[in-house]
């Protein structure tokens, strides 16, 4: 079963363009489109919908207003950011990752690509495709349990005796909404912290750089 999307876009060329694509892209069954911000969070509180494709210029609210009030919903779809105010390293782009986002998607800009539409299409497919993957980890069935086998006695020659020193590492992993959490998992760390820190996160290429600096 693919995704039923809802796209929050209030541009009528984009709604066209992003719509055209995303019916176009396996994985999608059903694209449904929401001129404003309250409309979209109506929908979403009426429908029912596995993504959701939001830009962040609204006319009646910001994108992070939307994100936010996403957090008030009892099973808010993965949200896909498709917007031009959110090219590489934009601190709006970085708040949105904070506020949740899954990914974000900067729309072609003039001049920037010579098939703007080709390009926009080929990050829509990219993400739509690591979303599928995302659900099928989710679905997986449990591997069938390996029947324990006897171990085979170690060879006495080839019983090498070493000393290891133990180290303890604290590892972070997060994924959407991970910057937020980082910002605020990390400051209650103690400062005296002996083992070293370890941070995993998912993000789009293009705003790691940005990250040290939520």
């Amino acid at each position: 079963m693919g995704f039923r999307a809802l796209m929050i876009e209030d541009s009528e060329v984009f709604q066209r363009v992003i719509g055209d694509i995303l019916s176009q892209t396996p994985g999608i069954d059903s694209v449904t489109c929401a001129p404003t911000g309250k409309d979209g969070l109506v929908q979403l509180s009426t429908g029912r919908f596995d993504v959701l494709f939001l830009d962040m210029v609204l006319p009646d609210m910001g994108g992070l207003d939307v994100l936010r009030r996403l957090r008030m919903h009892p099973s808010p779809p993965p949200v896909v950011v498709v917007s031009a105010a959110v090219g590489a390293g934009s601190n709006l782009a970085i708040r949105a990752l904070q506020a949740g986002a899954f990914e974000v998607v900067c729309k072609p800009q003039p001049g920037q690509s010579m098939d703007p539409v080709g390009t926009l299409r080929g990050e829509l497919h990219r993400v739509v495709e690591a979303l599928s993957s995302r659900r099928q980890t989710r679905i997986a069935p449990l591997p069938a349990p390996v029947p324990e086998r006897k171990p085979l006695e170690p060879r006495p020659a080839l019983i090498q005796k070493r000393s290891y020193r133990a180290t303890w590492i604290t590892a972070i992993a997060v994924s959407t909404g991970g910057p937020e959490a980082l910002s605020r998992v990390i400051p209650l760390l103690p400062g005296h912290l002996p083992n070293p820190v370890i941070i995993i996160q998912h993000m789009p290429a293009g705003f790691t750089a940005s990250l040290p600096r939520v």
